[in-house]
């Protein structure tokens, strides 16, 4: 009840361990606080816990989310994909999933939501998983969203094909 009442605008939470009772408690808090930038790197959290805190950022003012190096409990380890697939109903603007491994599949389907998205700013930096293939993949979304920058350090990118990209879509600005 604390947080609806203050004029905190980012709440930094790395490092926890979110179980399903925080993050209820953020997902009764959230959605009414003025909250814009979230930082859950580096959290150990469950599926469970993540689909209740996916279910306040929705509602919440929050256009900010650091979800680098998350440490996923989750026995399929797909809380990740929680996390991509609910963008295209939240207000986030700037999306970090740097240091996670994401691959094609997780991939693919950011590709698909990025469009219907409000991200402009998207870090990638130190996933095994952009490669080539997988930075073509995403590239197709590139003209159908809103993306104005891309962070790709540390991704087994080849140069030519980054290249290609920032000559078929100028206005995004790559940074690898």
């Amino acid at each position: 009840e604390v947080l609806p009442r203050t004029s905190i605008t980012t709440l930094d939470l790395s490092g926890n361990n979110i179980a399903s009772l925080g993050a209820t408690c953020l997902a009764f808090v959230l959605p009414t606080s003025k909250i814009t930038r979230l930082d859950i790197s580096s959290i150990k959290i469950d599926q469970k816990a993540a689909e209740t805190l996916v279910a306040a950022l929705v509602r919440s003012k929050v256009e900010y989310l650091n979800v680098t190096h998350l440490k996923d409990d989750s026995p399929q380890h797909t809380v990740i994909y929680e996390f991509i697939n609910c963008l295209p109903r939240t207000q986030i603007r700037e999306i970090n999933f740097s240091d996670n491994s994401l691959g094609y599949e997780k991939v693919k389907l950011l590709a698909e939501v990025l469009p219907g998205s409000q991200v402009r700013t998207l870090s990638l930096e130190n996933n095994k998983g952009i490669n080539n293939a997988t930075f073509k993949l995403l590239s197709y979304a590139i003209q159908e969203s809103r993306l104005e920058q891309i962070f790709l350090k540390f991704c087994s990118i080849n140069n030519a094909i980054v290249k290609e990209v920032l000559f078929k879509y100028p206005q995004v600005k790559i940074v690898y």
